[in-house]
Formats: structure tokens, sequence, C-alpha cells
């Protein structure tokens, strides 16, 4: 015990820093200067191997007479697996813990129950496989007057619940409920401004409103273009939730030439009769946020079925082609900062406005990145005929 009170001591202090090799020196000091010495006490009778052992017991007992409720909320960049999903509330039953898992990208695990059974909980889930899994926040509380039944004093559920891949928002709000929003807030890094919640009373309350403030800074973004949705409806739900889960903005447009630039051309080369040719719309996705966010986006596309094939089997994204990823000038004046803001704000993903003229789509485009229309003019020949258009104007 000792020991490893002193490695402990000597981690924390160490915290931000490479630690290992500066524990391990601690831990063979100690056993230079005081592992002798001990042996010798243990060997000299049982009188002093008793009373060290009498301490333990001692300080175990100190441990039971205290009731203290613990509670921790921990991140991952996913949970889907159903063994996973399965693990989790087997281990929060065995352990009698209460709480929410948040399933999807990102995944929140949020417990409360006995101290030593959320720390058996943590130990045991650290032993699994995953990307990315930490604890961002915990508390302990002590239960006055020596009582140990616990439930009068939890805050959240006996029960251990799971929660879909978009509810986000209602973990936020359960959070809220129970007096534990500074563990969401913590958990997703976010700064508690506080001087904004009389502004956001007003909010619907389907919205995540958490008291703070919540404007998308545009850092980053992709435009992509994508060959073709089999399933458009299912495709653009997957997209949008994809972008909301990882907090970006989400544009798509599915861009028609205009009826003057369809074509006649021959049925065959032996056949003198010409057909009228209609071009299907070129399908945009543009993505914007932060660059760390818009990469997560990115990745979880091309690892996802999120279509489905001709068998209407769902399938991966085979023929999506990222146009340009790009970082938006942010040394702009602030007027047209928030011109531009405003701009990628309001092309919000709407199911009912999705189609467009390939000549206001390279407006649009124009206005966000004067560098990204050159991106699109290089790749496509149809709008590289809209841009010499607007070129002449």
């Amino acid at each position: 015990p000792k020991l490893k009170k002193i490695c402990q001591k000597e981690a924390i202090s160490t915290v931000g820093s490479e630690s290992v090799m500066s524990v391990l020196n601690c831990a063979e000091n100690w056993i230079h200067s005081e592992w002798g010495e001990l042996l010798q006490e243990l060997s000299a009778g049982t009188s002093t191997r008793q009373s060290y052992l009498d301490d333990i017991m001692e300080t175990k007992q100190d441990l039971k007479a205290k009731t203290i409720i613990g509670r921790r909320i921990i991140y991952s960049h996913h949970i889907i697996a159903n063994s996973k999903r399965k693990a989790l509330s087997e281990l929060a039953s065995q352990y009698k813990l209460g709480g929410y898992t948040k399933i999807g990208w990102p995944g929140v695990i949020l417990i409360e129950g006995d101290e030593f059974g959320c720390q058996q909980f943590v130990d045991e889930i650290k032993s699994m496989r995953w990307q990315h899994l930490s604890v961002r926040a915990e508390e302990q509380s002590e239960i006055p007057g020596g009582e140990t039944n616990i439930d009068p004093y939890r805050k959240l559920p006996k029960q251990f619940e799971e929660l879909g891949e978009d509810d986000m928002s209602i973990l936020a709000s359960r959070c809220r409920e129970a007096g534990l929003e500074h563990l969401f807030l913590l958990c997703m890094k976010i700064n508690d401004d506080r001087s904004s919640i009389d502004k956001k009373k007003d909010q619907p309350a389907n919205k995540l409103n958490i008291g703070i403030e919540t404007k998308i800074i545009y850092t980053y973004g992709a435009l992509i273009h994508v060959d073709h949705m089999n399933d458009g409806k299912g495709y653009r739900r997957w997209l949008r939730q994809a972008c909301q889960t990882a907090g970006c903005s989400l544009l798509i447009k599915n861009c028609r030439m205009n009826s003057s630039e369809k074509s006649l051309e021959p049925k065959n080369s032996s056949s003198k009769t010409s057909r009228l040719v209609t071009y299907r719309p070129e399908i945009y996705v543009g993505i914007f946020g932060d660059e760390r966010s818009v990469r997560q986006v990115l990745k979880r596309w091309r690892a996802s079925r999120v279509d489905v094939d001709s068998k209407n089997k769902p399938c991966l994204e085979r023929m999506m082609n990222v146009i340009d990823e790009f970082e938006l000038d942010r040394r702009l004046s602030n007027d047209v900062l928030h011109e531009r803001d405003a701009l990628i704000s309001g092309q919000l993903y709407d199911e009912n406005d999705l189609e467009c003229s390939f000549e206001d789509f390279i407006i649009l485009v124009k206005g966000i990145d004067e560098n990204l229309a050159a991106s699109l003019r290089k790749c496509n020949r149809c709008a590289n005929r809209e841009l010499q258009k607007i070129d002449r104007l």
C-alpha cells in the first residue's frame, strides 16, 4: 500500500507530461531505501507483521463504514457493436449501477452507484478494445449519517438505459433535469457560459439547449460529388444525422442543367434518327465545421453502409469523389465573415429544397470560397461552362 500510494502521488504530480519513467524511478528509489527495513520489521516477529496487517484491515473497515455514491461520465469515439452494448448493460447490472449509454458516434456512458462499483465498472470496460475511451468527469458524495442505502440519493434512474444514436439532446436534457449538467458539459468539452442562459430560454424544447453558446465557427469544409443515391431519402437522412452528431453544417444540392443545354445525339452510328438526351442531376454534398469534425464525418461516410444496391441490400459508397477539402479564410473583415457564415448556415439540409440549377449552385459556391469554385471548374465540364457564363457577366 505504501509503494502504491507513493507512485500514485508521483503520477499525479506529473500530469500532462511523460510520467512512466518518473513513476518507475520513484518506485525503484523506494525499494532501495525502505523495502529492506520493511522486510526486517516483518521478519522480526509476528507482532510487527500483525500490526501491519491490522493497519490494512482498519483502513478497509473505514472505507466500508463510509457509504459513497459515485458518478462517472465516459466519452467514446463510438459505441456500435451489439456485443459491447450488451457487455455494458450486464456490467452495470452486476455492480448495481444506473444511468445511460448513448450509442453511435460519439458514444457516451453515464453511470451512478456505489463508488467501488463505479471503479470496477471503469476498470473492466477499459480492458475492452476501443478506438478511444476516456473518463471525462467524475464526482463522489458521502452518504450522511452512515446510511448504507444509496437509492434515496440517486439522481439518475436505478436501471441502466440505452439511448439511440440521435439522442444526444435527450441525454443533455436528462442531465440537466438531474442537476448533472456540469458533467455533460465536461464530457463534451463545452465551456459553460451562464451569461447566455437568459438568451436561450425561448428556444424550442426539442433543441439541444444546455444554456451555452453553440454557434459553429466555420474553419474547414469539404465538397463531395456523389454519383447517385438509390435510396435518396435514407442516404440523406444518414448524412444529416452524421453531421448533426459531429457538429457540422450540411449542404446537399441536386444540380440540373438548364433545359437549353439538353442536346440531340444520334441513337446509334448507323441511324439517322436522333434522340433527346437529358442529363441526370449532379449530386453535390458540402460539409462545414472545424477540420477534425469534417474529417470525422468523411471517415464515417467511407466506412458505413449508407445506400442500397440493385438488390435493395445496404452497401458502402464506392462512387463518391471528394472534389476539395479546404480551410475557410478567417482573416476577412467581420462583415464578410458574417455574410459567409450566414450563407453556410442558411444552407442547412432541407429535404424540400434540394433542386437547383448549376448556375445557382456555382454562385453559391463562389460565395463560400473562390478557390472552391476553381476546383469545381476543373472536375466538371458543366460547372466550367456555367462559370464561364458568370465570368462574362
